[in-house]
């Protein structure tokens, strides 16, 4: 217990350098919840959701992992879901890269309009679980 009540300088909520330490420590950090296990309980189940702006796609491959990953194109960053559906493969509507459950890079329509293969071409995979029946 204080010994005295304490208040809190109004500038410290108004602070830019203090939010994003604490965004960081607090939500980037640190476990997050982002949906239900049963969103994503068949395989090729996927959903889509921010986590403090950060894309985020989780699926459950063919085989029945859980998986997740940055939700952004490998190639320009552009979104390859909306929502929450059932698919084998994501298309992105850009330039039509598709992707697997896996997140590895399945083709690219018209192969010869791009550079080789420099790069890592497949989604970037993100830490997740299925921590009693919620996404984690």
């Amino acid at each position: 217990m204080a010994p005295e009540p304490w208040v809190e300088p109004a500038e410290h909520f108004l602070d830019e350098a203090r939010w994003r330490r604490e965004r960081e420590q607090f939500f980037l950090d640190t476990p997050q919840v982002i949906g239900f296990a049963g969103e994503v309980s068949e395989p090729g189940s996927f959903l889509t959701c921010e986590v403090m702006g950060v894309p985020v796609w989780v699926t459950r491959d063919r085989d029945g992992e859980l998986r997740a990953f940055l939700h952004v194109c490998a190639h320009r960053g552009a979104r390859v879901a909306k929502g929450c559906g059932k698919q084998a493969r994501l298309v992105c509507r850009f330039h039509g890269w598709s992707y697997g459950l896996d997140g590895q890079l399945g083709g690219r329509g018209r192969n010869e309009a791009f550079e080789p293969d420099r790069a890592p071409t497949g989604l970037q995979p993100l830490p997740v679980s299925d921590q009693s029946g919620l996404l984690v």
